[in-house]
């Protein structure tokens, strides 16, 4: 009755369409009854004859509270046209109770049917017993009301199957997380630190000559500053391996500075003397430094220049992505239940949660853990870029946002990143297995296969892209999300220069544990974009849950 439970908790409204509270009510009488037929069986013979013949009346009477007009009642509530459709709706992808309770909306139709079927089993053993216990005691034969009751115990459970069977087929079976009510670094988000920075350096710092006589803009990709020993500025700061994407702000500016390896960022925020300002203006707690345009030989106007700096491996960087296989103990009939994100080591891998298969498709609960990530690191011997971890640069920082769905008659075992050309793309391992005995198939046949996303050429040729338009740091504020995107590519990139001053990665990864709160095998995986209008967002896990409605 946990479901229905669940649903009285919603608006009045709502409960009135679905007779939740009917249901439940009625439910409990069931169990009530069921509970003391359990005690008589027990204690059979302890029992007076009047006490059992008493409560079998309970049981079969014509009364509106007998065990069989519950169930009946039960039973025209829930093949109600509109019961299912609006049971259904509260569990849509954003509604509260697919936030709060983390069902798919198939997987909460298939509990459901569960509770119903089990309540409806509970009935027919109570009639049952009831004409037993009456025949017993010399009241009758009743021959023909023990076979009008399995017949409609049979029809009942047809009817209602069909009737689930219908809306499970159509039902979504995504899960994923919403919104969290606060942000907490390592538990509901990890980030990639210190790979692109907005970065300020001066026009002579970026020209091999040393001279001022291009403009800001012609500087698309310098390899390191140069003659920074004729230039305060440019020997004070951390020196940037590669500097993009040059353009020029100011002729003055004063810059509030950080340190990088403590605070992830080179600068709290630039103020220029016109007025505007990169990064919101406060008391600076780090090194305040005025910056002004310089003549060069009476010519030439040395300014300073607002580019980006990739800032290379070395420099306190948690830019990895980890490609190595993650998944489940197959040879100990497990397979993937749920995913996150997490950080380690300064990599981040997509971990996964296991659960031992059994019989028709459920899952050991006292089995299910996650599945720790391997620890490796990047400096260990025999550790490779490109074969255990991939490095997020300027050039190839492109990730896929993809659904992959394993072929019927397979689970998830697996997930892993793959490197395509400059991109990442999610794949997953699928493994056969018989649903009857919730066997994998062996493991040593290599019978299970990788799979990836359709199509996915055919969208980097067509190049359909996510935009982030002035993106703030996504955790600066806790207002909901309003855009879900999967079915294309994003690059991290900087947040924006005037409310961050391009100095955060983005988007963050979304890193709140993602299962069906029962635990079930997985028909599919997938990755997509959660945001608002004018936030990096984050990039976030899904999962499917497995395709039961096949098996009613």
């Amino acid at each position: 009755m946990r479901l229905i439970r669940l649903l009285n908790k919603l608006p009045r409204e709502v409960r009135q369409e679905l007779h939740s509270h009917d249901i439940q009510t009625k439910q409990s009488f069931i169990d009530y009854y069921f509970s003391l037929f359990e005690q008589h069986v027990r204690d059979f013979d302890e029992y007076e004859k009047s006490t059992l013949v008493k409560f079998s009346e309970g049981v079969v009477s014509n009364n509106l509270n007998s065990v069989r007009f519950l169930m009946e009642a039960i039973y025209n509530n829930v093949v109600r046209d509109d019961f299912l459709t609006v049971f259904e709706r509260q569990f849509e992808p954003k509604t509260t109770l697919f936030c709060n309770e983390t069902f798919s909306q198939q997987e909460a139709l298939h509990q459901l049917l569960n509770e119903i079927l089990v309540t409806n089993f509970k009935s027919y053993v109570l009639e049952q017993s009831a004409y037993l216990i009456k025949k017993h005691n010399n009241q009758g034969n009743y021959t023909k009301e023990v076979e009008l009751s399995y017949k409609e115990f049979l029809s009942r459970s047809y009817n209602i199957t069909k009737s689930f069977k219908k809306s499970m087929s159509e039902a979504s079976r995504e899960v994923w997380r919403c919104d969290p009510r606060k942000h907490i670094r390592n538990e509901t988000f990890v980030e990639i630190t210190n790979f692109l920075h907005g970065f300020i350096l001066n026009k002579a710092n970026l020209d091999s000559r040393g001279q001022c006589r291009d403009e800001c803009s012609e500087y698309k990709m310098v390899l390191k500053p140069k003659n920074c020993e004729k230039n305060y500025w440019c020997k004070k700061q951390t020196t940037c391996p590669k500097i993009i994407d040059c353009q020029y702000v100011d002729s003055s500016m004063t810059v509030c500075s950080n340190i990088m390896a403590k605070h992830n960022r080179r600068y709290d925020y630039v103020q220029f003397a016109d007025g505007k300002n990169f990064g919101a203006k406060k008391s600076c707690n780090g090194d305040s430094d005025y910056l002004e345009t310089y003549k060069f030989w009476l010519i030439w106007s040395c300014s300073y220049c607002f580019c980006l700096c990739d800032e290379g491996p070395k420099y306190f960087s948690d830019r990895y992505i980890n490609l190595r296989l993650a998944m489940s103990n197959i040879s100990d009939n497990k397979v993937v239940t749920g995913l996150r994100f997490v950080k380690h080591n300064q990599i981040i891998h997509l971990q996964v949660q296991e659960g031992k298969l059994l019989e028709h498709g459920t899952i050991d609960p006292d089995s299910v853990q996650w599945v720790p990530p391997e620890n490796y690191k990047r400096t260990d011997r025999k550790i490779h870029e490109g074969q255990d971890y991939q490095v997020i640069t300027w050039e190839k920082r492109s990730i896929e946002l993809t659904e992959i769905m394993a072929r019927n008659g397979s689970v998830v075992t697996g997930v892993r990143f793959k490197k395509i050309g400059s991109r990442l793309e999610l794949e997953i391992m699928i493994t056969p297995f018989n649903f009857t005995t919730g066997k994998l198939r062996n493991y040593s046949d290599q019978s299970s296969i990788f799979v990836e996303a359709p199509n996915i050429h055919l969208r980097h040729r067509f190049g359909k892209k996510i935009t982030l338009s002035s993106p703030d740091v996504p955790t600066r504020s806790t207002a909901p999300s309003t855009h879900y995107t999967t079915g294309k590519y994003i690059e991290f990139t900087t947040t924006d220069v005037y409310k961050d001053a391009a100095q955060t990665t983005v988007p963050f990864f979304d890193s709140q544990q993602v299962y069906n709160k029962n635990p079930v095998p997985l028909s599919g995986v997938g990755l997509f974009h959660r945001s608002r209008r004018g936030s990096g967002g984050f990039i976030a896990p899904k999962i499917f849950t497995y395709d039961f409605s096949q098996h009613l």
